[in-house]
């Protein structure tokens, strides 16, 4: 068998709520987005999305990344926006991986 080195990644999100005070709906958001960022607030969200393969290279132990892609084509089904990652596990806080599989 050939062994392959595999990054897989999953979405987990965090969200940070704020309230600011701006003139218009865009200095508000730019406002929001600065505020956040700065915020220690950000809190764990329930929803995970899917286990998907970021990068792949033959070997072990390998950095599967040449000139910022993957060493071999990830097939798209694989990938962030394919049909074929695995399920998100619905609940990060019960332990395993939070991308489930």
């Amino acid at each position: 068998m050939t062994a392959y080195t595999v990054q897989c990644g999953c979405a987990i999100y965090q969200a940070c709520v704020v309230t600011v005070e701006a003139d218009t709906l865009d200095a508000a958001l730019e406002r929001a987005i600065i505020a956040a960022s700065d915020s220690d607030a950000w809190k764990l969200i329930d929803h995970v999305g899917p286990t998907f393969v970021d990068a792949v290279i033959e070997g072990r132990d390998l950095s599967p990344w040449r000139d910022w892609q993957s060493a071999i084509p990830v097939p798209h089904r694989f990938t962030e926006t394919g049909r074929g990652a695995a399920p998100a596990d619905p609940d990060p806080a019960a332990g395993d991986h939070p991308g489930g599989g």
